[in-house]
């Protein structure tokens, strides 16, 4: 017969090895499956990060030339001022890194080009143009395929890889005034995406579906761009990597998730970039297969045998080694919960013992570290908002609903900011923005987006506000008193002041995710915003500082100080509009014309 004391000594020691055996292999298996998920996740994090990075810099340089199509055409009599074209142009070119050259081409053929030569803006009047541009202009029309930006080309003077944005210029009355052309250099553009590189064995790289290179770490530095006489193809990199990416990609239709090379094997992770010409982007994350697994095959041998020699020492080993496993495991999952709910202000994890949990802590921490990146770039609050919105079940799509809009603009901004430096027009829009954004979020308004001096918000969705009117009128009065503090510590400064005109209006819009798979915007289309816009621009004629649509003042529930401004044809309307003010209170600075 067993004594029971040996029987269970038995069963449970052979348990245990079993348990252990069990666990580690398990254990093993799984922190290679955990580090291939992790890289795998962090690859498609950089991948989208410099793809929107890149995506974000065209959309702002396409933004930038409206600002100034829309400047011009605001007086068309100006387009044929050669010192106020250069002005406008100048500005633009100056806050822009990576543009080399912005030109006017007039219908009479003449033209106006502000470039930056070794650091230095320069202005050309009349100069010579390629015979193409002329065309583009005689034939170009505003929202058809002759606008937005060109396929990559080789410019042989400068040795530089260049795309061209085209933007056709109209007066109100659709009678075609010029076309914008603004060249970028891509090169000067993409250079930091040549420098995200780890190792030799992970790395990122930018090529289009032609086989073109914009980026690549073999392509870094001034002497190997100055020796370039055509743009750089992948078969003419020594990486064979890109070239194979490519060739995947045209033999299948599919983008590849593993290739093999000569190299080596290689994770692989594409992110496409659409809208810039004719040909895609790509965006290419490489990691070579042999660097995620390191040792993990040699570690897995280790393991057993450490497992079988302190078979005494088992369970307590096990215990050990579970909870050096599973706290790790619990402070990333907490994070994550917390991440689910946008909350990215976590304390820094503790290091593991264990290598493999180790890395993927310091991964998460890169993630979260780009996160707090991104949030920069999106309103917190609306993200949170539509988080609540899911979790809740209510489904986010498009639906026609009633918000009150407030846009704001800076009065005179185009002479305050001329000859600012970059660096300093930044920082002077960033403390401004803040100022005004303050009041948005105390009323739980949304806010859309910056564009150029002016800020755009809402309310009333995502999440329903009866009192939504009241809501941006409160906003829009304490923007003017937080504006009128602003300005008084910037005269004290001895700066110029920052006048705000603000436009407020209420009415049905559409609001949704708008745009594409790759980049979607929540925001709102239709005539109530473009009439907040024009009642913010009315203020510049009628010497008003706010101005209030009737639909908004009906929409109150609470009592302001109204008075009425008259009834007003605004801009590109035929009816009219009954536009309101509120005086401000004792105390505030008194309204000056705008």
């Amino acid at each position: 017969m067993i004594r029971l004391r040996l029987f269970l000594t038995l069963g449970v020691g052979l348990f245990v090895v079993v348990l252990v055996a069990g666990v580690g292999g398990l254990g093993v298996f799984g922190a290679i499956e955990n580090a291939l998920a992790v890289k795998r996740e962090f690859q498609t994090f950089r991948a989208e990060v410099v793809g929107r990075s890149v995506l974000d810099y065209f959309a702002r340089v396409e933004g930038e030339a409206h600002v100034v199509g829309t400047l011009i055409a605001l007086d068309p009599a100006l387009v044929e001022e050669d010192e106020h074209i250069a002005k406008l142009l100048t500005a633009l070119v100056g806050n822009l890194d990576g543009v080399r050259d912005a030109t006017l081409v007039r219908r009479d053929e003449s033209n106006v080009m502000v470039f930056l030569e070794d650091g230095e803006i320069g202005v050309e009047l009349d100069g010579p143009l390629d015979p193409e541009a002329y065309a583009i202009m005689r034939a170009g029309r505003t929202h058809t395929d002759s606008e937005g930006y060109e396929d990559l080309y080789f410019e042989p003077f400068d040795r530089r890889a260049v795309t061209t944005y085209t933007l056709h210029l109209e007066d109100p009355d659709r009678r075609p005034l010029g076309t914008l052309f603004i060249d970028i250099d891509i090169f000067s553009l993409t250079e930091s995406i040549a420098h995200e590189r780890e190792s030799d064995d992970s790395y990122i790289f930018l090529i289009d579906s032609r086989g073109m290179v914009m980026a690549h770490h073999e392509l870094t530095g001034t002497d190997v761009v100055a020796s370039l006489d055509s743009l750089p193809e992948v078969r003419h990199l020594a990486d064979p990597v890109p070239a194979t990416v490519l060739g995947h990609i045209r033999k299948t239709g599919e983008l590849p998730e593993l290739i093999e090379t000569g190299h080596g094997d290689f994770l692989i992770t594409v992110s496409p970039l659409p809208g810039l010409g004719e040909s895609e982007w790509l965006v290419v994350s490489a990691v070579n297969y042999d660097e995620i697994l390191g040792d993990a095959h040699d570690r897995a041998r280790l393991i057993a045998i450490i497992g079988l020699v302190v078979l005494v020492f088992a369970v307590g080993v096990s215990l050990w080694v579970g909870g050096m496993i599973t706290r790790p495991v619990e402070r990333l999952a907490s994070a994550a919960d917390a991440i689910q709910e946008f909350q990215l202000e976590l304390p820094a994890g503790q290091v593991s013992r264990f290598t493999e949990l180790n890395q993927a802590e310091r991964a998460f921490a890169a993630m979260l570290r780009g996160l707090r990146v991104f949030s920069r770039y999106v309103p917190k609050s609306l993200v949170r908002r539509l988080i609540q919105m899911e979790e809740a079940g209510s489904a986010i799509v498009p639906e026609d609903r009633a918000v009150t809009v407030l846009f704001t603009d800076i009065a005179g901004f185009t002479s305050i900011s001329m000859g600012m430096a970059p660096d300093r027009l930044a920082q002077m829009l960033n403390d401004y923005f803040t100022v005004l954004v303050g009041p948005v979020l105390v009323e739980e308004g949304t806010v859309d987006k910056f564009i150029g001096d002016a800020l755009m918000a809402f309310w009333n969705a995502p999440l329903a506000q009866d009192d939504h009117a009241d809501r941006a009128v409160r906003a829009a009065l304490a923007i003017r008193a937080a504006t009128d503090v602003f300005n008084r510590d910037r005269a004290a400064r001895g700066e110029p002041e920052l006048r705000t005109r603000i436009g407020v209006h209420t009415g049905v819009v559409l609001v949704g995710d708008i745009g594409t798979e790759e980049r979607l915007n929540y925001t709102i289309v239709g005539d109530a915003v473009n009439t907040a816009a024009r009642l913010e621009a009315l203020g510049k004629d009628i010497g008003s500082f706010l101005c209030i649509s009737e639909e908004t003042r009906q929409a109150c529930g609470s009592d302001y100080a109204w008075r009425g401004i008259g009834e007003i044809t605004l801009r590109g309307r035929s009816a009219e509009t009954v536009v309101y003010t509120i005086d401000p209170a004792e105390g505030e600075a008194a309204e000056e014309p705008a």
